[in-house]
């Protein structure tokens, strides 16, 4: 089961598919909600968060534990922010929320904490328009304990920042800074991430690695190939796939130190050939979700999704 943050004829909804995205069902807690933005949070099969943030004003934060049939929520909180949407991370009963603007590294935000699963918060760290406060800047969360945790900056000069307090005070981790991170998996000592040095279609992907559960990270894509890097998912601190221009998809299960070429059965050769793959999404080695566009009208054409449940090897039209 899968579940995605949609917007409908201007209202803001929340839907749900039971069949890998061939059919969804709106599942959104309430009506009452234009003029409001969401941020959902799956974290099992079928439990999910849901923030719900009125910006300038309050985030109320809402859990399901039956797949969007029936929801719960915490108290409202203040918050002073919100145009950028929210991030939110939990470990068990233990959340952290973050609600801020629009702007990387220079965007205003503020981070709360829970430890009763979201029914009370309470601030731990921000970051004011003038650059003061001990958050690093706007960007997704990544706990993998009450105390350790991962944010970025966010699109531009993003960088990875790390926190050993709950989320009190963050310190930069190397290697450097990129365009824009994309969250890591990390499980243990080690992890990946991936990273994007240009935003539009035709990027170039990176992917890094850590094997001390991220106090350091170093680049592990080098000279992958000689095509450019289109698109790349991380599945698990171990697992990514990376498809490029040539309509080749590669992919590594030891954490980016070696890649091998996936070979295209034979009814969707032809469509890798005629298509390049924009977007990749993977929920396990085998089952994942691809974003097409049509080789010939240069990447500026209209998207299709299509399923893999094999891992890459054939392609199923879903939706338009």
């Amino acid at each position: 089961m899968a579940r995605s943050s949609v917007n409908k004829q201007g209202e803001p909804a929340v839907a749900r598919t039971t069949d890998q995205g061939r059919r969804w069902i709106n599942v959104t807690p309430r009506k009452d909600l234009a003029g409001a933005k969401l941020a959902l949070t799956p974290v099992g099969a079928r439990k999910a968060f849901l923030v719900v943030i009125r910006p300038g004003i309050s985030a109320i934060v809402y859990v399901t534990t039956d797949g969007g049939k029936a929801w719960m929520h915490g108290k409202r909180v203040a918050v002073r922010y919100g145009t950028g949407g929210a991030y939110l991370a939990a470990r068990g009963k233990h959340l952290w929320l973050e609600v801020g603007n629009n702007g990387g590294p220079n965007a205003a935000a503020q981070l709360f904490t829970s430890r009763d699963g979201g029914m009370t918060w309470q601030l731990v760290s921000r970051h004011t328009l003038s650059g003061s406060g001990t958050l690093p800047g706007f960007g997704w969360l990544v706990f993998t304990s009450a105390h350790d945790g991962f944010t970025s900056t966010g699109l531009g000069n993003a960088a990875i920042y790390r926190t050993d307090d709950g989320g009190t005070t963050w310190t930069p981790v190397p290697p450097g800074h990129w365009l824009e991170i994309d969250p890591p998996q990390i499980e243990g000592e080690d992890g990946l991430a991936q990273v994007h040095l240009v935003s539009s279609p035709g990027s170039l992907t990176e992917f890094l690695r850590t094997t001390n559960g991220g106090q350091t990270w170093s680049e592990v894509l080098s000279n992958l190939t000689q095509q450019t890097p289109m698109a790349g998912d991380v599945v698990n601190a171990e697992t990514a796939l990376l498809a490029d221009v040539a309509g080749d998809l590669h992919r590594t299960t030891n954490g980016g130190l070696s890649w091998q070429t996936i070979s295209p059965g034979s009814s969707s050769k032809s469509l890798l050939q005629h298509n390049v793959i924009v977007y990749l999404s993977f929920n396990s080695e085998r089952v994942g979700w691809a974003v097409m566009v049509a080789r010939s009208v240069r990447l500026q054409g209209p998207q299709t999704l299509y399923l893999t449940t094999e891992g890459g090897r054939s392609w199923t039209e879903v939706a338009k």
